[in-house]
């Protein structure tokens, strides 16, 4: 009797260990995907930060043009 449960024992053991490689290699799949996601938004981001630069430079640009264009016709 107490060989069988010690039988029993070390396969619920194994199998417990088993389970928890599984849960770790799962979690480390989620995190790699998290990753992928984050890195994808950042370069969203930077991509949505350079076209607010690009718009805000051309503003600026033409806020200069129109300031210059009424100085001159002060003149």
């Amino acid at each position: 009797m107490a060989k069988k449960q010690d039988k029993k024992a070390d396969k619920a053991e194994k199998l417990s260990k088993k389970a928890a490689l599984k849960a770790e290699k799962a979690a480390k799949k989620a995190d790699k995907k998290q990753a992928k996601a984050k890195k994808a938004d950042a370069k969203k981001a930077s991509k949505k930060a350079a076209a607010a630069a690009k718009k805000a430079k051309k503003g600026a640009k033409a806020k200069a043009a129109k300031k210059a264009k009424k100085k001159s016709k002060k003149k």
